[in-house]
């Protein structure tokens, strides 16, 4: 499983100037993904599917709450969040922040 933090960074990263906005979505819900079987290791048999059949894809569409200071925020997409979390953990790092690959 992944966290919420990786899903994020995975499908939205979210880059200083980036010329594409906050609630810009990199995948959509329509977006066509080639099938994968995890259980067979094989590609899925009906080969593209809807990447809302895809449950870490679903999930990247979705809209997103959190909770911030005892108050829930939201809805977001999966790139408002990742920016809100590069935020908080700038803040917790004395404003800088460290990457890992």
């Amino acid at each position: 499983p992944l966290t919420a933090r990786q899903l994020c960074r995975l499908l939205c990263p979210a880059v200083d100037g980036s010329i594409m906005r906050s609630t810009t979505m990199m995948v959509t819900p329509e977006t066509l993904v080639i099938g994968y079987e995890i259980s067979t290791g094989q590609y899925a048999a009906e080969g593209w599917v809807l990447a809302k059949k895809t449950p870490v894809l679903r999930e990247a569409c979705s809209s997103w709450h959190y909770e911030e200071k005892g108050t829930i925020k939201g809805p977001v997409t999966c790139r408002e969040l990742a920016n809100e979390i590069r935020a908080q953990r700038s803040k917790e790092k004395g404003g800088v922040e460290i990457l890992r690959e």
